[in-house]
């Protein structure tokens, strides 16, 4: 567990130079992930006028490399790298220093992307080119789907809003089986499912009920949570996460294949970190619950695709990606 890491570690011993490989269980993916340690110096540091010996450590994990500066104990005093944050140590009273009682930054906006092209209408753009630089693409899911990847050059095609089924041999079981926070298999899913989509018989039809009852349903508002359908149901409100865990349980729970892509998204001059899903329907069609649409429109930009455990990849993209606007259309 994370929490024993870091004490682990200083039990060893640290010395500049050090190299280690371990796993860490991740709870909220419910599986292993390797983590890899370098000690690359002894630095004293200054917090809050206490003087600390500290070692310097440089951690990749998920692809994604953040420098600690770890204390005798084998306590984080100071931490930099993730989405660009740089955290340290602090009591209660220390971290609520200078801070009013209403929050002055909004993290959303902070991570997010200035576009350098303004458009105006994105829901009537059929066709989005851009630059990604910054982040290596392997392992991540830009070419799929209606999205091109070549080179850094990356490019979004709108899919017809009529389903055109195809020959194409996909395996579809995965996204039609449930999963921890995608309870598509419970009773109370199950059976709100079918009053959904009643008598319907295409899949198209249905799909579109569940993402319109979902898009009413839902109140549209902001969580800090690892969303789950069941709790989502009870709740009736989320943002993007909930609306699309629970538009893949209830597309599942009525034999529609589904899954969940998270990415970015224009709104406002900016492109903001966003999740949706996409639904088979001879091929894989885009449905944003909070926005109502189905395709989504063009700017949303997928970069990896899956549950918690594929979602995690996200981590080596905050704060890194940059992105170009070359052609909008």
């Amino acid at each position: 567990m994370s929490i024993g890491f870091w004490p682990h570690l200083v039990k060893i011993g640290l010395s500049v130079g050090d190299y280690y490989q371990r796993s860490l269980f991740d709870p909220t993916i419910m599986a292993q992930k390797p983590v890899e340690v370098r000690v690359v110096g002894q630095e004293e540091i200054v917090l809050y006028g206490i003087k600390w010996e500290s070692y310097k450590v440089k951690t990749t994990f998920a692809g994604l490399d953040v420098i600690s500066w770890v204390g005798p104990n084998g306590q984080r005093l100071k931490e930099e790298g993730l989405m660009g944050f740089r955290m340290v140590r602090a009591t209660e009273d220390e971290a609520r220093m200078g801070i009013g009682s209403d929050p002055e930054l909004d993290i959303a906006e902070a991570v997010s992307i200035p576009s350098n092209m303004v458009l105006a209408e994105p829901r009537n753009l059929v066709y989005l080119r851009v630059r990604l630089d910054g982040i290596d693409p392997g392992g991540l899911d830009l070419d799929s789907g209606r999205q091109r990847l070549k080179g850094s050059i990356l490019e979004v095609a709108l899919e017809s809003k009529e389903a055109r089924y195809t020959d194409k041999t996909v395996q579809l079981k995965p996204h039609l089986k449930a999963s921890l926070l995608i309870q598509s298999d419970h009773p109370t899913i199950k059976t709100l499912a079918g009053s959904i989509v009643g008598e319907l018989n295409r899949k198209e039809a249905k799909a579109r009920r569940i993402l319109n009852w979902v898009h009413s349903s839902l109140d549209k508002r902001a969580t800090v949570s690892v969303p789950n359908a069941i709790d989502t149901l009870e709740a009736k409100a989320g943002d993007c996460n909930e609306h699309a865990v629970l538009f893949a349980a209830l597309a599942r729970a009525a034999a529609i294949p589904a899954k969940v892509s998270v990415g970015l998204v224009y709104a406002r001059g900016r492109f903001y970190y966003h999740a949706w899903n996409e639904v088979f329907l001879g091929e894989w069609i885009t449905a944003d619950a909070l926005m109502g649409q189905m395709p989504a429109d063009v700017t949303h930009i997928k970069f990896v695709e899956g549950d918690l455990d594929r979602q995690a990849e996200m981590v080596r993209v905050i704060g890194q990606v940059k992105l170009t606007v070359l052609e909008a259309r």
